[in-house]
């Protein structure tokens, strides 16, 4: 038994160490990071629909060098694991995001939370100008994050 335990472990080892490779052209992108929601943008509206993240609602993304994604917000907490690639378009995912269920009331029309998580999960691609991180979903908002310094 002791083996395949050994190998169940190391398996998840690779699965996790196999997230953190973000490259372009087999340069390493420096993705990992604390990043702040600073804004979502409507997908497909023209022009741009841009709403600004709230300060009183902070929402972050934590993305370590093992491949692992934490988001901590205003009211709940997750994790999961995190793949990009820029060599394939900027290719970008979320695995198994989980996150706590806590009901919190929020003074704000919009959920701003369940906006973050629901789009974060259906993450495809990635840009990262500067200290500037969106991410664009296959939901209704792209990800406009910052990096805090």
């Amino acid at each position: 038994m002791k083996p395949v335990r050994h190998a169940s472990l190391l398996l998840v080892l690779i699965v996790a160490l196999s997230g953190a490779s973000c490259k372009t052209n087999e340069t390493p992108i420096p993705v990992t990071g604390v990043y702040r929601l600073k804004s979502i943008v409507l997908a497909d509206a023209q022009p741009a629909v841009i709403k600004e993240a709230p300060e009183s609602y902070p929402i972050t993304l934590i993305l370590d060098q093992f491949g692992i994604a934490t988001v901590e917000s205003y009211c709940n907490t997750g994790s999961g694991y995190y793949s990009c690639d820029d060599d394939d378009d900027g290719l970008f995912e979320i695995i198994n995001l989980t996150m706590t269920e806590k009901h919190c009331q929020i003074d704000d029309p919009l959920d701003w939370e369940a906006i973050f998580v629901y789009n974060l999960r259906l993450a495809e691609e990635f840009d990262l100008t500067g200290d500037e991180l969106t991410i664009f979903s296959s939901g209704e908002y792209h990800l406009n994050l910052m990096r805090n310094q």
